[in-house]
């Protein structure tokens, strides 16, 4: 909710990232190795990375983005991409495989995570169907995830499908720190020589920061999207830094610009005009073109709220209803929709294409 109030370009989703949980679990594992607590040292890591965000936005530092180019941002796209496949994929593995899994069971999740993923992607495809107005179209794509997400929650519900157990998301039952220890870490809690050492941690999250959130800004604020609004990169990383702080002494891992989320926000938003025309054979041709971007802050902010809501009852309750199969489908379906709009996909099918093509050829002039 800071973000969406304080940023210049309040359309980008932050939130945790895969490479950050990456980070935080290996700073876990680096505090067990020096037996020191992990809460204070983490948020002195985060202090010593604020302070860097804060400087390198007063220097201009994010002047050398113009050095990162279309394939950098598309190569990490990728790699964030197949981050949420691979999760989607071994989720799908291990309700075969655990301890306890049984045949029946593991194939009814599977059946959830291939449906959940199949219609996420047929109503987030809605956009391109003739029937219904183009709102109502519009309004289908943009929470198709959504929608198909309480519907695979509903089917596990069915008479008779219920019969098979299969496991649920695990939520708390009251908002509060998992363990009990107070919201505040206790920055005291530390030897002098480990604050210092925290800066190791530091600069490994504002060199992280600096490339995968400006990554997120430069993706979310393409030229095809057409923004009104011009971009304010060292003002952000400057209000990352200031937000890095808040996160640093409640002791929670720090945000940033979420990827594929903050292009799919932007993406969620355009205008966009259809013109149907007809070619010499008859056929109707239907394309489409941007024309603009409702650009606000209202949408972000509310969906920070709103995530926030969902920490408190009865909201855990239904949130305990999910399924993590429907959750992998969804993990699937966000890997499949980072690809959209990728020029290094569609380059990549093409030189598979060419190779495949080449192989062939060579094999029948061997025959």
């Amino acid at each position: 909710m800071l973000w969406s109030l304080l940023a210049g370009q309040p359309l980008i989703i932050v939130g945790v990232t895969g490479p950050v949980s990456i980070l935080s679990i290996s700073i876990y594992t680096l505090t067990k190795a020096w037996d020191i607590p992990f809460i204070p040292f983490f948020a002195w890591a985060q202090i010593w990375a604020a302070l860097m965000h804060i400087i390198m936005a007063m220097s201009n530092a994010c002047d050398m983005l113009s050095w990162i180019t279309r394939f950098s941002c598309e190569i990490f796209g990728v790699l964030i991409a197949v981050i949420y496949l691979y999760t989607g994929i071994t989720d799908s593995v291990h309700a075969f495989t655990t301890k306890d899994a049984t045949f029946e069971a593991g194939l009814w999740q599977l059946f959830v995570t291939l449906g959940m993923l199949r219609l996420a992607l047929v109503l987030f495809n809605a956009r391109q169907w003739l029937v219904f107005s183009s709102r109502i179209r519009e309004i289908i794509s943009d929470y198709g995830a959504s929608i198909a997400l309480i519907f695979w929650t509903g089917v596990v519900y069915f008479p008779r499908a219920n019969l098979i157990n299969i496991k649920n998301v695990e939520t708390p039952n009251e908002f509060g720190t998992s363990n009990g220890r107070a919201w505040i870490a206790d920055l005291s809690d530390l030897p002098i020589w480990a604050i210092f050492a925290a800066i190791i941690p530091g600069i490994i999250i504002t060199i992280l920061f600096f490339f995968d959130h400006n990554v997120s800004s430069i993706m979310a604020q393409a030229s095809e999207f057409k923004l009104n609004k011009p971009s304010a990169f060292h003002w952000d990383y400057f209000v990352l830094g200031l937000i890095m702080f808040v996160t640093g002494i409640l002791g929670i891992p720090p945000v940033n610009g979420l990827i594929p989320q903050a292009p799919l926000h932007v993406s969620s938003l355009l205008l966009t005009k259809y013109t149907t025309t007809e070619d010499a054979a008859g056929n109707t041709i239907r394309t489409h073109s941007i024309v603009g971007c409702l650009e606000q802050r209202y949408s972000n902010f509310f969906q920070a709220f709103f995530t926030g809501l969902m920490c408190f009852q009865p909201f855990l309750g239904l949130i305990a209803l999910i399924p993590t199969a429907a959750l992998s489908g969804l993990f699937l379906f966000m890997g499949i929709a980072s690809f959209s709009g990728m020029c290094i996909v569609v380059e990549c099918v093409y030189c598979i294409l060419l190779r495949v093509c080449t192989l062939v050829l060579y094999i029948y002039k061997l025959i």
